[in-house]
């Protein structure tokens, strides 16, 4: 064998054990590096630690059939394969390395957001919340799996060019080894068609996490501008004075804090305290604990509310409206809305003019109700019915990440189940049909986020300096 044709076979074996090392290879000898040169040559790449990666990942994919159905390795996958999509590929890998950390700790999660719009503004690119809201990763689907397949036939055309030129140099056992690895990437190459979709769609619900803290306020102020470097170590507080803390971020009604389970501490409770203390004769809103957006157990009844629930009564001669399902089982809800004086069923279209209003003012979620019909009762003369009053809170989609409401319309929580109930009221209309048709998207449109009623860090930018002036109030992003 010549000097040469060893010097190529020791470059092929450490590119071998290089790409199966991938990301978690610290220390690179000198046939890797070339490698990663020679990589970064390709045109189909434009990262040369990504390339690396990717045929690390590739070939874990490629050899585990395990690895195949598992979703989030598809994700990381996916990852890398956008590192090869020019402009935004670069950007979208680092933020979705970021992103696969994304637990559902409300906590954890927002230290996360921070560290997303940190790595945007180190590599200058304008306005980070700005661009992490409009970031939508389903809509480069064509393009990943254009690259993916593209990668797939690179990769085996690459060994089996290899296997032609150098098999004689090679030991049966590699040779062997590569043709096996030839016809594990053609299976990974027909598993890209199921698995990629989802893999993306995993992606998508990670990023979308991080958007809904971003409409949470959690982190909402950045600098923007061509170059924002930040200076990490500084910052500033800014206090917003026109609306109060009751108000959030972006103008909704701040949730109630409702935690519930045997992670809620004593803070948690004395701040169920403070807006709700339950009374004879009305309905307990601890009965019920579901997750949210932000929360694995959480008191939701209470957190639907924002601010003081106050405990109320509707007297005799007042009219209730109910908007629910044309199922029969939804009529006896919770939640309903007093009508004013002089609204009753012929006219009640003037306290709800349309389906947006009721879903926005309300926060009705498109997964708590997709409406259809509305229930309208009268208390009797000589009867009164308890019930729960304050304004509905903000809510953001869980089943449906994403979907943002603002509430602060008043609403009544009452025992509309309950036999003491039934014999209080009379039904001017039962299953009556809304026929709104307005309802598609609402909640999703908008990504903009008002600036008021927090206090909040600013991060300085490299070119910025602190000017001790608050932010206005209500201002838009």
């Amino acid at each position: 064998m010549s000097s040469q044709a060893k010097r190529i076979a020791t470059d092929v074996l450490g590119w071998m054990w290089g790409t199966v090392q991938g990301s978690f290879n610290d220390k690179m000898d000198t046939s890797q590096i070339i490698t990663d040169a020679v990589i970064g040559m390709i045109p189909l790449v434009g990262d040369v630690t990504a390339a690396r990666d990717l045929i690390a990942v590739s070939i874990g994919l490629a050899e585990d059939e395990k690895k195949r159905e598992d979703t989030l390795q598809w994700v990381m996958l996916v990852i890398f394969i956008f590192a090869l999509i020019p402009v935004i590929g670069g950007v979208v890998k680092g933020v979705g390395r970021l992103a696969l950390r994304v637990t559902g700790d409300l906590a954890k999660d927002t230290k996360l957001l921070e560290e997303v719009i940190a790595f945007l503004n180190r590599i200058g690119h304008g306005n980070a919340v700005k661009w992490l809201q409009e970031l939508n990763v389903l809509k480069y689907q064509a393009q990943v799996m254009e690259r993916f397949d593209a990668l797939m036939d690179t990769l085996i055309g690459v060994l089996g060019r290899v296997k032609m030129r150098l098999a004689s140099v090679f030991l049966k056992s590699f040779v062997d080894r590569m043709d096996k690895w030839v016809e594990a990437f053609k299976v990974l190459k027909e598993a890209g068609d199921k698995m990629i979709p989802k893999a993306i769609k995993e992606l998508h619900a990670k990023l979308l996490r991080l958007q809904q803290l971003v409409y949470r306020g959690e982190w909402h102020s950045v600098t923007t501008g061509t170059q924002n470097v930040t200076r990490e170590v500084e910052g500033h507080m800014v206090e917003d004075s026109v609306q109060t803390a009751r108000t959030t971020a972006h103008g909704g009604g701040k949730q109630n804090r409702a935690k519930a389970g045997p992670k809620a501490t004593v803070d948690d409770k004395a701040a169920i305290e403070k807006v709700y203390k339950w009374q004879e004769g009305y309905p307990e809103l601890t009965r019920k604990v579901l997750p949210t957006a932000f929360e694995k157990e959480v008191y939701v009844d209470i957190a639907a509310f924002s601010g003081t629930i106050n405990a109320g009564k509707v007297d005799g001669g007042e009219y209730l409206l109910r908007i629910h399902t044309a199922d029969v089982d939804t009529l006896n809800g919770a939640w309903w809305l007093r009508l004013p004086k002089g609204v009753t069923e012929a006219n009640w279209r003037t306290v709800l003019k349309n389906g947006k209003e009721w879903r926005e003012l309300l926060s009705v979620l498109k997964e708590y109700s997709e409406n259809g019909a509305f229930s309208i009762c009268r208390v009797k003369p000589d009867k009164t019915i308890k019930a729960w009053e304050g304004k509905a809170s903000e809510q953001f989609g869980r089943i449906n990440p994403g979907q943002y409401l603002p509430g602060g319309k008043v609403q009544l929580y009452l025992a509309s189940w309950s036999q003491e109930f039934q014999e209080a009221v009379e039904w001017t209309v039962k299953f009556g049909k809304t026929e709104w048709t307005d309802l598609e998207n609402v909640g999703y449109a908008s990504r903009k986020v008002l600036v008021a009623g927090a206090a909040r860090v600013v991060r300085l930018a490299q070119d910025e300096d602190q000017t001790k002036r608050p932010a206005v109030a209500g201002a838009q992003r």
